[in-house]
């Protein structure tokens, strides 16, 4: 990833920050200056790249060990290259989220698209996946599947920002301070957690030190930094740690600080500690002093007397007069919560607030104005994209008010109040519902014009409604779309369940029922297929099983496929009632040579689904297969491979039950383990306008597309040809798969080939041809130099194929015939 800066006054390139995302991640940051091509970040002059490793992921701050000066004006870059050791998302970027199901698209990010689009300029911002061929961020959209199973035909779009990736300057890198390397100075020093300086601007130690304690704190405990041993008044503490408490009496206290290390000038500092006897309590917002002996006063005039109420006075100055000083207290002024969040922070389609985890301090929340009652807002903490934010309960919470509390830093916030709407409304009267034939439910929703719900219909079994989370698996329907329920049970009564979806302006509604009886025969019971059970009225019959064993309804009836299920009326009579079969399990078997496994099932893909690590197919949502076939419809090793699934996992592929029968039989298959290919195996030789070569190698193939939504086509030749001029693909090289072993993990590169039209004798690319490219043809036929392609291409004059002598002559023929002739006072030819 790269970053192109201005810099804003004449300074040093003295460090880097930017996030990593995985553990034990690799960098290499480099500077270029002087850049040559505004698309291409390292078109300039590279300073020694930096290497390192960072154990955590996160972001870091990295200070550059070779410093890089740049004038006012000047357009510079800072290139980091980073590598993961466990995943394959290194690159940290500003982005909008966005999930498409069907026809809606929700923004479920914190950053619209709009404010993407406006937050970044053409030209400022790159990413790379070999460092050479670069793409600008501005405009970027990225789609991939959203590999939800509750959601199948949902997709997620990311609209790309810049990357995350900042240059930090400074006026100037002195020279090294050899006082530090003679003396044994202090690195950093706080005196109950404030900071204390221990050097000046120009980095020299200071070593008289002074801080005033305005807490009503009777006690210190310091923390020094250093690498020599360190003393306080003569007693030992840890460095970087936070030592025991010192005693202190009001006003000053002098406490002494040494810095030893062997080989090193000891280093003594003084400091100076003045406790105050005038203090704010922030928490009662009152001030306390000795009125015996102490006066406070505020500015104008007004004496207070101690445990007096200062919340009148927040931001303002007191001054305190003490027998043997003068002094004054820049009281914190009130925060105002308001002006930090507003009611943009409810995010409706997540039913959050957010922001208010980023606020300083104890962040309390209540149902008063107030705020009796106050609870701690992490009570109520969920998750959003990573994010902590604040859950919200439409229908219960009305009003809700936050606020701040006080510590012994600054006063309790202003109190911030936000109305929490309450959830629309959707009712059976929002449904246009028609039944054209006996097996079939039409409906429409009739709502308002951008509205758009989701349904479910399922056999009507139980009276209660169920929760939102009951509708998966759901399907979306948009105001006005007609609806078509078709192949259902004449006679069988069925709940169509529905919900508003949020638009971001009002919460989702809560799950109505319409309740539909469609006409024909009541049969004496009915199956659910899909969670293998029985259904019938258990006030009118008893259900006995092939076993003896007497139903209930909604028992599970798995073990009785293609058996007979007698149901007895109060009177005696006997109805045998058949239980829907269970059809064979698809036919699958791996040939490892292709990757895929064959079988007959792709006839019958549509119904072909699958869970992980579990053959509950009657308690489970399954997936659909088709998420891991290739374009012909067959299950692949790459696919499998490629998704989020781990080898050892067992996938239990099955059809899904259907109105007439149960979900089939299972076929287990349990991912293999995949060969590490190693990176050394990818590796370029040569390009031309039409065609790659990669290195060949024992047990490998060799794989290409053109962008990484396509599949790679493999092959064992390591030579494609037909391609188009200027045009990029991936290569990549894996180890090829044998009778009992898949194949490899694969190596890939980007590659571009070459335009039509060349430069024959630009070798340096500076687009002349001049003695530099005769020198660098010298040095590539003595094989000094190893050319890649361009240089190949360009160096072969004649165009007989080969770089030789004859390409040499007739390159050092085109730079004289272009050289001027001149002559001198004497009449001397020269060039």
């Amino acid at each position: 990833m790269a970053n192109i800066f201005t810099a804003r006054k004449d300074e040093f390139i003295s460090g880097t920050g930017f996030y990593t995302t995985d553990n034990n991640a690799e960098y290499e940051i480099t500077v270029y200056t002087d850049l040559k091509d505004m698309s291409d970040p390292a078109s300039g002059i590279p300073n020694t790249p930096q290497k390192g490793t960072e154990k955590y992921a996160g972001y870091h701050t990295i200070s550059l060990n070779d410093p890089v000066k740049v004038t006012e004006g000047e357009i510079f870059s800072v290139v980091v290259s980073l590598k993961n050791p466990g995943t394959n998302c290194p690159i940290p970027v500003e982005a909008a989220v966005v999930l498409m199901e069907n026809r809606f698209a929700v923004n479920v990010s914190e950053i619209s698209e709009e404010e993407i689009e406006n937050g970044s300029e053409e030209c400022e911002s790159f990413i790379s996946v070999n460092g050479t061929r670069w793409t600008d961020t501005k405009g970027l959209e990225i789609e991939d599947v959203y590999n939800n199973p509750k959601m199948p035909d949902s997709n997620i779009k990311y609209y790309v920002g810049n990357v995350c990736l900042k240059a930090f300057g400074s006026d100037g890198i002195s020279e090294p301070d050899t006082s530090g390397k003679e003396s044994s100075v202090l690195s950093s020093l706080t005196v109950n957690k404030k900071e204390i300086a221990v050097c000046n601007e120009y980095e020299e130690p200071v070593t008289e030190l002074y801080t005033e304690l305005s807490d009503g704190s009777d006690t210190m405990a310091l923390a020094a930094s250093g690498t020599g041993k360190i003393s306080v008044n003569g007693r030992p503490v840890v460095s970087g740690h936070t030592s025991e408490p010192f005693e202190l009496s009001y006003g000053k206290n002098i406490f002494t600080i040494t810095s030893e290390e062997d080989g090193l000038t000891p280093v003594k500092y003084t400091l100076t500690v003045v406790k105050n006897r005038a203090y704010p309590d922030y928490r009662t917002e009152t001030i306390i002093f000795d009125e015996e002996n102490t006066k406070v006063t505020s500015a104008r005039g007004h004496e207070f007397f101690s445990g007096e109420s200062i919340s009148d006075y927040l931001g303002t100055t007191l001054t305190v007069t003490e027998p043997e000083r003068e002094y004054t207290i820049d009281l914190e002024p009130r925060r105002d919560l308001a002006a930090l969040m507003n009611e943009s922070s409810l995010y409706m389609e997540g039913e959050v607030i957010t922001g208010l985890f980023d606020l300083k301090g104890t962040v309390n929340y209540s149902y008063y104005p107030d705020m009796s009652g106050a609870m701690d807002i992490h009570t109520r903490m969920t998750s959003l994209l990573g994010e902590n934010a604040f859950r919200v309960y439409p229908g219960e919470d009305t009003d809700l008010y936050f606020q701040t509390a006080a510590d012994d830093n600054g006063p309790a916030s202003t109190i911030w109040h936000i109305h929490i709407p309450s959830r629309p409304t959707i009712t059976t009267n929002d449904i246009r519902v028609s039944i054209p034939w006996n097996n079939t439910i039409q409906f429409t929703p009739d709502y308002a014009e951008d509205a758009a719900i989701q349904y479910r219909l399922v056999m009507k079994y139980k009276n209660e409604t169920p929760a939102a989370s009951d509708l998966f698996p759901y399907e979306t329907a948009k105001n006005g779309d007609v609806v078509w329920l078709e192949d259902l049970m004449p006679g069988q009564t069925y709940s169509l369940y529905f919900r508003l979806i949020s638009n971001g302006r009002r919460f989702a509604s809560d799950v109505s029922e319409r309740v539909i009886q469609l006409p024909g025969g009541q049969p004496v019971c009915s199956f659910h297929t899909e969670k293998e059970c029985v259904i019938f009225n258990e006030k009118k019959y008893t259900a006995t099983a092939p076993d003896g064993r007497e139903l209930k309804c909604y028992d599970r009836i798995s073990d009785y496929c293609g058996k007979d299920i007698i149901l007895t009326e109060a009177d005696g009579t006997e109805s045998a009632v058949l239980v829907p079969l269970r059809p064979e399990a698809p036919r699958m078997e791996l040939e490892y040579s292709t990757g895929k496994l064959l079988g007959t099932y792709y006839s019958d893909s549509e119904n072909l689904c699958f869970l992980v690590n579990s053959d509950r197919v009657y308690d489970s949502t399954p997936i659909n297969a088709d998420t891991l076939m290739d374009k012909a419809g067959y299950i692949t090793l790459d696919k499998i491979f490629s998704s989020s699934y781990r080898p050892g996992d067992t996938l239990y592929f099955f059809y899904r039950a259907n109105e007439n029968y149960l979900a089939s039989e299972v076929f287990a298959y349990t991912i293999p383990s995949q060969r590490i290919t190693p990176e050394s195996m990818l590796r370029i030789l040569n390009y031309t306008d039409h065609e790659i070569e990669l290195a060949a190698g024992e047990g490998l193939e060799y794989g290409i597309r053109e962008n990484f939504r396509d599949e790679y086509k493999w092959s064992d030749d390591p030579h494609f040809t037909d391609l188009l001029a200027g045009h990029e693909y991936i290569t990549a090289v894996r180890t090829a798969a044998t009778e009992t072993e898949p194949f490899g993990t694969t190596v890939a590169d980007v590659v571009t080939t070459l335009p039509y039209t060349n430069n024959p004798g630009d070798l340096n690319g500076d687009e002349n041809i001049n003695a530099i490219d005769v020198i660098i043809l010298k040095r590539i036929l003595l094989m000094s130099i190893i050319p890649d392609p361009v240089q190949k291409f360009n160096a072969d004059m004649n165009s007989d194929g080969s770089v030789n002598i004859f390409d040499l002559q007739r390159i050092s023929e085109t730079v004289i015939s272009a050289t001027e002739w001149f002559t001198d006072e004497q009449g001397n030819y020269y060039r």
